[in-house]
Parts: structure tokens; sequence; C-alpha cells
């Protein structure tokens, strides 16, 4: 990903979700360029960043994400690049339809109780 796929994706949350929005990420390079920048400013009354400490994967939800999927696409004998990848989708659509474990990863990094 470049910072210009970082903007254009907080530019398509900001369309579809109403409201505020609460970005939570690292300090990575990619959400510190100029597109990102524009983006922030522009929907500054909307778009609330939180960053996360510089190395603390504990406290990052997406860990409990990659764990849980790790976990269901283990030992699999994916045959292929194709299998694999349709494995993936159903992991990652059956999380989407999971508010409950989403919440779950939240609550185990110890976030601020605003997100839970």
């Amino acid at each position: 990903f470049r910072c210009a796929d970082v903007a254009a994706f907080l530019r398509h949350l900001l369309r579809h979700l109403r409201g505020h929005v609460f970005v939570l990420w690292d300090n990575a390079g990619i959400h510190r360029g100029k597109d990102v920048k524009r983006v922030r400013w522009r929907y500054r009354r909307r778009l609330h960043v939180v960053p996360l400490p510089a190395y603390a994967p504990e406290l990052n939800p997406d860990e409990g994400v990659w764990g849980h999927a790790k976990r269901a696409l283990s030992n699999g004998g994916m045959m292929n690049a194709d299998v694999l990848g349709r494995e993936v989708r159903r992991v990652m659509h059956h999380l989407r339809r999971s508010p409950r474990l989403i919440r779950g990863f939240i609550r185990h990094s110890g976030l601020p109780l605003f997100l839970r």
C-alpha cells in the first residue's frame, strides 16, 4: 500500500459512514504522507485518528484478527494460490459477520472504553 491508497480508503470510509469516524493506526509512513494529511484536514471535524504506540502489538486489535485467521487457515493443505485466496476471503467474510468476535479483539487489546 501507498499513502495515496490510505487516503483513498479514508475517503471511501467517510463517504459510506455517517457521523464521526475513528481510525486506529500506527505511525507508519503511509499514514503520514501529504495525501493523508489533506484528507485528515478536510474531514477534521468527523475523522478522528487514534495513534497506537510505536510497537505494541498487544494493543492492536488487528493482531486478534490475524491470529484468528491464521488459526482458521492453519493446516488447511491449500493446493494453490486460488484455493488459499478463497479460504482467506471465507474467513474474512465470517469475521465481517461476527461483530461480537470483533468487539472481543478490541476488548482484549485494552483500548480506551469509548471504542468498546
